[in-house]
């Protein structure tokens, strides 16, 4: 209550000083925007709540999603996902990939999931897994 109150007192002082400045003549501009940080504190919250293989190690933990290196196949990687998803009430909406590539998108009461897992290049099984999530505007 008391930050709204002081936003409210800055914005008041804002339009006295800008009237006082064109009863002069001047010229004087207002631009407010407001950041929604509860949408950005959820979307950390949700992408912290899906399971990752154990031997999954971060690689970049972005604002919209995660990437992941995981030392194992995109087959294994697959799996992991396709037995951990459903116990947390996600069900898999699609499913398209050649094998060395697979995007699944999984669709949960509260949010939808998007995989991308990739295997890396190179003789020693790994696979680039990168998820995404986003609050979902209907339920599944």
């Amino acid at each position: 209550m008391q930050t709204a109150h002081n936003c409210l007192s800055w914005l008041v002082g804002g339009l006295l000083f800008a009237a006082s400045a064109l009863a002069q003549g001047s010229g004087f501009g207002i631009s407010v925007t407001v950041v929604d940080r509860g949408a950005q504190h959820r979307q950390v919250e949700l992408l912290a709540s899906l399971p990752v293989p154990a031997a999954a190690q971060a690689l970049v933990l972005e604002g919209e999603g995660r990437a992941y290196s995981y030392p194992d196949s995109v087959t294994q990687a697959a799996a992991f996902f396709g037995s951990e998803l459903p116990l947390r009430g996600y069900r898999l909406v699609s499913r398209s990939g050649d094998g060395q590539t697979v995007r699944e998108t999984w669709q949960g009461e509260e949010a939808r999931v998007v995989l991308h897992m990739q295997q890396a290049l190179g003789s020693v099984p790994a696979t680039r897994i990168r998820i995404q999530a986003s609050a979902s505007a209907t339920r599944g």
